[in-house]
């Protein structure tokens, strides 16, 4: 008989090596599905589209995947993870896109009336999403007309219902917005008024050959405009683009670009400004990150009181993507301008470049820069049949604090305004702008709310030299 101290030790033995054992054997024999007693057969194709469990699942036999394989310029330690399709309560991880590049419009309006539409609202599914959706801002601007000396300022309210689709199948996708802007100015009643933005985008990608994409849009804005020297007008502005691409082989492929923009002020004086562009280039898939291929361009800026400006050149165009991290999409060339009412003819350049980088979810940086030249809409502009030549860059980033966004953005443009007959010009200018915001999602995810600043210097231009600050509250939210 063992002493008690022996029979407590054994005891405890005994009671270790039980579930060790037990342990031991479920590592060196895998589970096997109930339903079919041996293991699974591997899953090829694509592991994000076959590895989907049902919202239960316990009742889905064990599935293997296969390894991921890793994106070679990803660092070791931050592999790819195949991720299961969205169900109909997770949203779609959108994915990294280049960032749009369009010459500055001129105006200052600080807020964008769709700051709701990536909130949820009472009607989506997995393949067709509904916001019904309304937008209000209280923004105080120091110096509203933007004058070196009496500076006057202003409280501007906005007030927006908004409206937005998106609605994607297997080779399309479409995605829509509307929305009503009614402006209130405390100070300058008189140019109160009802706004627009209307906006429509489709993708196609059948995965044949062929993809393409298109939009257009529409808008009346209202405001100061620095382009029509510091005036406060409402413009009717028209935009449509379409791009296309076919694939020849495996590494080649021909790319197709065309835009049109149109420009209305209601200001008797002012112009009325068009351009129209296209090119074609020969995409070479030089490394599976990035495309690269020279091209062709036309372009043709036209004004009220300006002789056509008619552009033909090469061009180069690169487009890079690593993974859902970095995307780039640039184009330069080279502009050879006649004007048609006999002008000196010139030569130039034309740039665009959009950059978009996501270091992690919780924070990302973007760059923008163009360079172009369009019909100068501004009185003496106008007069005297001039152009405006813009370069212009922007730099953004953001960053998730806990549950706000905190966005940051510089941008600094030149405008040199020219004449193709030696007359008087407008001159030239230097506009910087500085802006920053903070949003968090109130009301239990319904609703956003956003607090902003934006710092505005130009030196130069037709009113001289002048500064300004605007600060101001907005919130949205969706149905």
């Amino acid at each position: 008989m063992f002493p008690l101290p022996s029979r407590l030790l054994l005891l405890s033995c005994a009671l270790i090596s039980a579930p060790c054992c037990a342990l031991a054997q479920d590592l060196e024999t895998p589970a096997l599905p109930p339903e079919t007693g041996s293991l699974p057969e591997p899953v090829t194709g694509d592991v994000g589209a076959t590895a989907a469990l049902a919202p239960d699942a316990t009742s889905v036999p064990a599935v293997y995947i296969e390894p991921v394989s890793q994106d070679p310029m990803l660092p070791a330690d931050e592999a790819p993870i195949a991720e299961a399709p969205a169900t109909p309560e997770e949203p779609v991880r959108q994915q990294l896109q280049a960032p749009a590049v369009t010459a500055p419009s001129g105006f200052t309006n600080p807020v964008s009336p769709f700051a709701s539409s990536a909130l949820g609202s009472g009607l989506e599914d997995v393949a067709r999403r509904f916001h019904l959706g309304l937008s209000s801002a209280l923004t105080y601007d120091s110096n509203f007309f933007q004058t070196s000396s009496n500076e006057d300022d202003e409280v501007t309210f906005v007030i927006s219902p908004t409206f937005s689709f998106q609605t994607q199948g297997a080779a399309f996708q479409f995605i829509g917005q509307a929305a009503l802007n009614y402006n209130t100015y405390f100070e300058n009643s008189d140019n109160n008024g009802l706004g627009y933005n209307l906006s429509l985008e489709g993708n196609y990608d059948g995965g044949g050959p062929l993809s393409a994409h298109a939009s257009i849009s529409s808008s009346k804005e209202q405001g100061v405009n620095r382009y029509y020297g510091s005036a406060f007008v409402e413009t009717m502005n028209f935009n449509t683009s379409l791009g296309a691409s076919y694939r020849i082989s495996q590494k080649t492929s021909i790319d197709g670009r065309f835009g049109y923009s149109w420009t209305d002020p209601d200001e008797a004086g002012l112009s009325q400004t068009e351009n129209t562009s296209f090119d074609l280039s020969a995409m070479w898939q030089a490394t599976p990150l990035l495309r690269i291929g020279p091209g062709v361009s036309w372009s043709l800026a036209e004004g009220s009181n300006q002789d056509d400006r008619e552009t033909i050149g090469p061009i180069l165009r690169a487009q890079y993507k690593l993974s859902n991290r970095i995307a780039l999409d640039g184009t330069v060339g080279l502009d050879f301008a006649d004007y048609g009412g006999g002008g000196d003819s010139d030569t130039d350049f034309n740039c665009s470049l959009g950059v978009a980088y996501r270091w992690s979810e919780l924070w990302g940086m973007s760059l923008r820069l163009y360079h172009g030249t369009s019909a100068d809409g501004s009185r003496l502009g106008t007069a005297t049949g001039s152009f405006r030549e813009t370069t212009s860059i922007g730099l953004g980033y953001h960053r998730q604090v806990m549950r706000a966004l905190w966005d940051v953005s510089l941008n600094y443009s030149m405008d040199d305004s020219s004449n193709p007959n030696g007359l008087l010009a407008p001159g030239d200018s230097d506009y910087f702008t500085f802006r920053t915001s903070l949003g968090m999602p109130i009301f239990a995810n319904r609703a956003n709310a956003s607090v902003f600043y934006s710092w505005m210097d130009e030196s130069g231009g037709l009113r001289g030299d002048w500064n300004g600050h605007q600060v101001g509250f907005q919130i949205s939210t969706g149905f």
